[in-house]
């Protein structure tokens, strides 16, 4: 059988193509989104809601998209996964993350060297139904897991009594975290890792830091109900 080119990978997206997806998430009729409607006014403005259609968008056309907002317009959405400026996914990368833990020396420094000197400090907090997320019959495989977490995240997750729950409060730290400075806005969630320390204790990271002197530094705390996970981020940096 003869290969199948990268360039055979990529579904070709267009605008009807694009209005099919949007009609499936927002639940509306094709003819019923216009190009100057924005993806909020069509009913997509909650942050899962966003992150699972970039995941369609991007399982669809095989291209990474930066993250995409309320205030996005429809005909706005339509060019960017149009004009060539999105990167292709290499051959064999479907989206499964495998971005692995950093090693301990590259981890940082503990809350109380933090408070060692002045630094500027940030909150960021993030709640979400679990019943928001998508289910899976394998979280490896989903489009929107492997999307959004990393693989260690989610074999940490399987191993407990209910992995969704559990991911919902992942979610959530990554979303508190870019919430709590404008420069982490634009970091895919592929960039954070969530894990925790001997005690339970849930820890936050970037994978690749930003290009700054100091780097962020993160403390974290992630909670359940039956129904909602939340979580608050203290992010602490230097402009030094």
């Amino acid at each position: 059988m003869p290969a199948t080119s990268k360039h055979h990978l990529c579904m070709t997206m267009d605008s009807d193509t694009i209005i099919s997806i949007l009609s499936k998430f927002s639940r509306k009729q094709p003819e019923e989104i216009k190009g100057e409607l924005s993806l909020g006014s069509l009913g997509l403005s909650a942050s899962i809601g966003l992150s699972m259609l970039r995941s369609r968008l991007e399982a669809v056309s095989r291209k990474k998209i930066p993250p995409v907002d309320t205030k996005m317009t429809v005909n706005g959405l339509i060019t960017l996964l149009t004009d060539g400026a999105t990167d292709s996914l290499l051959d064999g990368d479907r989206g499964i993350s495998v971005r692995t833990e950093p090693s301990p020396s590259q981890k940082r420094s503990g809350p109380a060297s933090l408070l060692s000197s002045e630094r500027h400090i940030s909150l960021g907090m993030d709640v979400q139904e679990t019943e928001s997320l998508p289910v899976a019959d394998d979280y490896r495989m989903h489009e929107f897991y492997t999307s959004h977490f990393l693989s260690s995240e989610i074999a940490s997750a399987m191993l407990r009594r209910d992995p969704r729950a559990h991911l919902c409060g992942i979610f959530c730290a990554k979303e508190a975290a870019k919430k709590s400075h404008s420069g982490l806005l634009n970091k895919r969630m592929t960039d954070f890792i969530v894990s925790h320390d001997a005690h339970g204790r849930p820890m936050l990271d970037l994978l690749e830091p930003l290009q700054t002197d100091v780097p962020f530094q993160f403390i974290l705390s992630i909670t359940h109900t039956s129904q909602f996970s939340a979580a608050a981020c203290l992010t602490l940096w230097s402009d030094a």
